[in-house]
């Protein structure tokens, strides 16, 4: 039996900046801790996240830090037009302190794919805080993804990098110690 490949891209959008510039980067990371999306927004570029995605055409795609479901709703079409017929979400820190967005992390794959139930972290909205983690099955390839976007290991973001892994270590121990058809990706900062 011949073994199945698997093209895989993980991809941190930087809220659709696409992390142009490091001033840039730190002036919108700031705006979403303010829940100021429409000062993201003007910066953000969907589309040019889209064009990253189609050079390689990979058959799985992660990507991170979406602003919730305004960015979403944007590239989810999108992704579905070249292909990715299957979504799945995982949800990070809201936006703001009192936001009802939150960062996200979605995979996206061209052949079927399922939810797989995580705990999940959930850190107050802060920069450097993270921006989700999920985990999917693609039963075709029997292999599984977890894809994350983990706080930074900061002394003031600590006990929510701590326990983003402490999750990610249970999991990998409880569920896909012995698997071998396991992809972990993400942003580990």
């Amino acid at each position: 039996m011949q073994k199945q490949k698997i093209k895989f891209l993980y991809y941190n959008q930087c809220y659709a900046t696409n992390a142009k510039s490091l001033r840039g980067t730190l002036r919108c990371h700031f705006w979403v801790v303010l829940a100021k999306p429409k000062r993201v927004r003007k910066g953000s570029d969907v589309d040019r996240t889209i064009k990253l995605v189609k050079i390689p055409q990979p058959d799985v795609v992660a990507i991170s830090e979406i602003m919730g479901e305004t960015q979403r709703r944007q590239i989810i079409p999108k992704l579905k037009k070249l292909g990715y017929k299957y979504v799945q979400i995982g949800q990070g820190h809201r936006i703001g302190k009192n936001g009802k967005e939150h960062v996200e992390t979605i995979i996206a794959s061209k052949q079927e794919l399922w939810l797989v139930e995580i705990p999940t972290y959930f850190a107050k909205p802060s920069c450097g805080n993270g921006g989700g983690m999920l985990c999917v099955y693609l039963p075709k390839m029997d292999c599984y993804i977890l894809a994350v976007h983990l706080a930074r290991p900061t002394p003031r973001t600590w006990k929510s990098f701590k326990g983003q892994m402490k999750i990610i270590e249970k999991l990998i121990k409880d569920n896909f110690n012995h698997k071998k058809n396991f992809i972990l990706a993400g942003d580990f900062n």
